[in-house]
């Protein structure tokens, strides 16, 4: 690189490589986890069948009864945002499931849901792998994790929740919700 070229790019303030301005470091980051161990349910991110046959209890063990959830964070200050999310979920089939299309723990699926029960996309999706071998046996486990970036942060960002829902013959063993968060101001 030319001593001119080095010039114009100070002047410019853009990266070489890139052409694009430098990302400033974020002045206070952090990263938060959340778990899902008391049922917490924020009614609006769910329709009214969904509220009408949950449960909130981790390892429940009673086929015929889905499990709702809610997240929710609280910003240390105003100025705070989720840049990151990573959701993870761990999950057992109640019972057998015979195939992907069966009334039992084979057709069973997990959604991030929102206003009314609607589900994100891309984060709907069978809980347990619709190409793999059936029948199930029950007691097959099975981890779900998505990591939220861009968009999919909004509602974390605006409502500060994060709502999902399993469908009735898979139990939920444990569920977190890992945040990386920058905060503009200094905490303390």
């Amino acid at each position: 690189m030319s001593r001119e070229q080095i010039i114009i790019n100070m002047e410019t303030n853009k990266d070489s490589k890139t052409n694009l301005p430098p990302v400033a470091p974020c002045p206070d980051p952090m990263t938060v986890t959340l778990t899902a161990e008391q049922s917490n349910v924020v009614t609006a991110d769910f329709n009214a069948a969904q509220l009408a046959n949950y449960q909130g209890e981790l390892g429940y063990n009673s086929p015929n009864k889905a499990y709702a959830h809610t997240f929710e964070w609280k910003p240390k200050t105003r100025c705070c945002q989720v840049t990151k999310a990573v959701l993870k979920v761990e999950l057992k089939a109640i019972q057998r499931g015979a195939s992907p299309k069966s009334a039992d723990s084979g057709n069973d699926r997990i959604a991030i849901v929102s206003s009314g029960g609607v589900s994100i996309p891309p984060f709907n999706e069978p809980v347990y792998d619709p190409n793999g071998t059936f029948p199930i046996p029950a007691g097959t486990l099975a981890t779900k994790i998505w990591s939220l970036q861009g968009s999919d942060l909004n509602k974390l960002n605006t409502a500060h929740t994060l709502s999902f829902f399993v469908q009735d013959d898979s139990s939920v063993l444990s569920a977190t919700l890992v945040l990386t968060i920058c905060c503009l101001d200094k905490i303390g």
